[in-house]
């Protein structure tokens, strides 16, 4: 009567250590996950330029500017995490692109007004024909506001503060507006829709899009935003973790329809702290304009 007892002893035993195996190679197999996470969301997505491109139905858009090329970049964040270099290298992925103009939505730097030039000189090997445009962040703002700013005009960057400017090819105008920024400027959506030209096509720049809910009535050919960097991090199930925004992530990225216009929320190419990317890697947008049927 005792070998029964003893086989279940030893059974019992042998289901304790097939636990114990299993849980150890589980805690392995998690800390390994966690530790490969961690690597790629630090060393690999942070870095892992993506393109996207679109073609961008313009109203009242003539002829000879169908097919007219506009890359977007924002959020670019040169500092102690964003280097001068990685910028230099998206800049030539972007000039490679071939687009007429270019436009960014702000935050050039962080914390220093000093890394506006090493950002701008990255920024100079786009050379497109009818010139690079911008609007100011929070953090351009923040870190020396009229010191940034007057680096990028310097670097010959046209800077665009509740202001339009109007470029010409093909025999045809575009007008480019800008709009201060949300946080730590004055925007004037006023002034900027009385400044654009009667019967010329547009495209606004701003750099938080929290700010289209206040356009009420007033109509853009095309919104372009950034500052959401797309939530920075996007876990599968839970969603984004990153928003700097009353909203939440109302405008993480990508398109929207708001009221009358038509916004682009860029997801950024650089990053703030934490310095993580996950399910949203920094990209470059490459818009082709084309005429509204």
């Amino acid at each position: 009567m005792e070998k029964p007892a003893e086989s279940a002893n030893e059974q019992a035993t042998e289901r304790n250590i097939s636990r114990r195996r299993f849980l150890k190679w589980a805690a392995l197999g998690l800390g390994t996950a966690a530790v490969a996470g961690a690597g790629y969301s630090t060393l690999v997505e942070p870095w892992w330029i993506k393109i996207n491109k679109y073609d961008i139905p313009i109203p009242d858009l003539p002829p000879a500017l169908e097919g007219l090329r506009i890359v977007h970049l924002s959020d670019l964040h040169v500092g102690a995490v964003v280097s001068k270099s990685f910028i230099e290298d998206c800049a030539r992925d972007a000039a490679a692109l071939n687009p007429d103009l270019v436009c960014i939505t702000g935050d050039f730097v962080t914390r220093h007004a000093h890394f506006a030039k090493p950002c701008c000189e990255a920024l100079s090997v786009m050379k497109p024909p009818l010139g690079t445009f911008a609007v100011p962040g929070n953090h351009d703002n923040w870190a020396g506001g009229a010191a940034v700013m007057g680096t990028i005009r310097d670097a010959g960057i046209k800077v665009l503060i509740n202001d339009v400017a109007v470029v010409e090819t093909r025999g045809a105008a575009l007008a480019v507006a800008g709009l201060d920024d949300l946080w730590t400027g004055c925007p004037r959506i006023d002034r900027v829709a009385a400044k654009l030209p009667a019967g010329v096509p547009n495209i606004l720049m701003m750099h938080n899009p929290d700010l289209i809910e206040e356009f009420g009535e007033y109509r853009f050919g095309f919104v372009m935003a950034g500052h959401m960097h797309g939530g920075q991090v996007q876990i599968p199930l839970i969603g984004t973790l990153i928003v700097p925004s009353k909203l939440g992530a109302k405008y993480a990225a990508g398109f929207y329809e708001v009221g009358v216009n038509r916004l682009y929320v860029h997801k950024g190419v650089g990053l703030i702290s934490p310095p993580v990317r996950f399910g949203t890697r920094p990209e470059i947008a490459l818009f082709v304009l084309k005429q509204r049927t």
